[in-house]
């Protein structure tokens, strides 16, 4: 019988798994590099030199690179060549573990080089690229994770005793330590104004990042997501949602943590989760600080699903430092730590609150937070704020679906709330409300009733030029249509010249 049913297995069971659409990519990303290879080679280079000896060089150059065989090579041509390259192809990308492989040792050969995840990046390997450029823009997050050191604290002080640095105060250990200072907490501690920084956020769903940006950031990220929900299950829950377990921390003598109560509320959690996501391809990730905690939840979730299903969600068991860099769709955050047992110690959110934020600030659309709240709650570091913020968060969700400030902010939104509350509008079965916030944004205006109607009286601020609005507003309407938000803007010389006809646009969208 052919059923829509019988169809889509059917064709869901011929459809190749994960390891096969990867090796797919990978196969077309290997096709995209060759045709861009020779497009450069056999193409741009003539179109930019009619010299055929300087685009020998250039491809001589570009070879040896594809070839692996740079060191094989006489070092002064390939010095030479790396020169002629550059006048051509101004823009090179590499890791810092290939940069030796890729480009010559010469000073100051690029105007600048650009470091991104500039947190993750020790000093020592970041030398090699800040010698062969003349400036350096260092791109990190203080509030992640750190590059993991080889050596201890002390081992680096007996070394730097050695050499008389620790008399040098301004330079050690502010700017040069190796065990904790980054590539970016080196060029924070060397510049003479603030860092710049980079606002505006576009990954996480509201609550997600509003409680990250609380604890971590002070709020002055912008939060700008617009998630697409088309096929996100109804079923299940958006946000951030806090699961309390009143279980054991038992610590090894290695130092890591583990939660066996927790453990198995977090396989409960995730198998109810993949019920609710079978029919999507929606991602999920499950994170802790503890090493062991990862193990046994592995051995637990591994022991009840089918590799199929795992792989056909991206699920990933890691801990924190395994995460950095990475996002899921749906995230499981366990705490471990707990009132009972003899692991119960918070020191190390508070020496390493970043552990914290990269667990947090993983997820897209759900995020579950999974540990003992009484716990956190008697803590006094970031555990606390923490628990603090999730609870003031909550409690706003249930005082009312909408509140607002009194106050006008100019005399036209006064003049147009005044005129419309004339106007008998709530006689159709609409509330008249000023300053309505609806999570990120507070709204000038809004009516509510069989629509949600969102007012605004916007100055000249808000146009790039006359009839086109500035791109901050053109994402903040998008953002509330996809909350169910009809979006009406006025300019305020409308207000002033046409207050009659401003309200009989807003009461013709009322009315039909």
């Amino acid at each position: 019988m052919h059923t829509p049913i019988n169809y889509l297995k059917n064709a869901l069971s011929a459809y190749p798994s994960r390891l096969e659409v990867e090796k797919s990519l990978l196969n077309l990303w290997e096709k995209y590099f060759n045709i861009s290879n020779n497009f450069v080679k056999n193409f741009y280079l003539r179109e930019i030199f009619q010299d055929q000896k300087k685009i020998g060089f250039i491809n001589s150059f570009l070879n040896s690179l594809e070839t692996n065989s740079y060191y094989q090579n006489n070092e002064k041509n390939n010095e030479y060549f790396f020169i002629e390259a550059l006048s051509a192809l101004k823009i090179w990308s590499c890791t810092l573990k290939s940069l030796r492989r890729t480009f010559p040792l010469i000073p100051s050969a690029f105007d600048f080089v650009i470091f991104d995840e500039a947190s993750q990046v020790d000093l020592p390997s970041a030398a090699p690229a800040l010698y062969r450029a003349k400036n350096a823009i260092v791109v990190g997050d203080p509030n992640q994770l750190s590059h993991i050191a080889s050596i201890t604290l002390d081992m680096e002080k007996g070394i730097a005793k050695s050499f008389g640095l620790l008399l040098e105060k301004e330079l050690y250990p502010q700017k040069i330590r190796y065990c904790d200072i980054s590539l970016y907490k080196s060029a924070e501690n060397s510049l003479i104004t603030p860092p710049i920084l980079l606002s505006n956020h576009y990954r996480s769903e509201d609550q997600i990042i509003s409680i990250c940006n609380k604890v971590f950031y002070g709020s002055k990220l912008k939060i700008k997501t617009n998630l697409d929900y088309s096929n996100y299950p109804t079923s299940l829950k958006k946000g951030l949602h806090w699961i309390d377990c009143k279980g054991e921390a038992i610590k090894f003598p290695t130092g890591s943590r583990v939660n066996y109560i927790e453990a198995k509320l977090v396989k409960e959690t995730f198998i109810d989760i993949l019920r609710k996501i079978a029919d999507t391809s929606l991602e999920v990730g499950i994170v802790t600080p503890y090493s062991k905690q990862q193990d046994t939840i592995y051995d637990l979730i591994t022991n009840d699903v089918s590799s199929g299903i795992l792989e056909k969600h991206n699920v990933e068991v890691l801990t924190a430092h395994k995460f950095q860099g990475s996002e899921k769709d749906i995230m499981i955050f366990s705490l471990v730590l707990a009132s009972k047992g003899n692991g119960n110690s918070d020191r190390w959110y508070n020496i390493y609150p970043q552990i914290l934020n990269v667990a947090l600030s993983r997820a897209k659309y759900l995020l579950y937070i999974i540990g003992d709240k009484e716990y956190c709650r008697q803590r006094e570091g970031y555990l606390k704020k923490l628990i603090d913020e999730y609870d003031e968060l909550k409690k706003q969700e249930k005082i009312e679906e909408y509140y607002f400030h009194k106050k006008f902010d100019t005399i036209y939104e006064k003049l147009l709330f005044q005129t419309l509350a004339e106007s008998e509008v709530e006689k159709f079965g609409y509330k008249l409300l000023p300053k309505v916030v609806v999570k990120r944004y507070t709204l000038d205006l809004a009516l509510i009733g069989n629509k949600k109607i969102n007012i605004e009286c916007d100055g000249f601020q808000h146009e790039i030029i006359r009839g086109l609005p500035i791109i901050e507003d053109v994402e903040r309407d998008e953002f509330l249509r996809n909350e169910g938000w009809i979006v009406k803007r006025f300019y305020n010389y409308e207000i002033i010249n046409d207050i009659g006809g401003v309200v009989n646009i807003i009461l013709d969208v009322v009315k039909n």
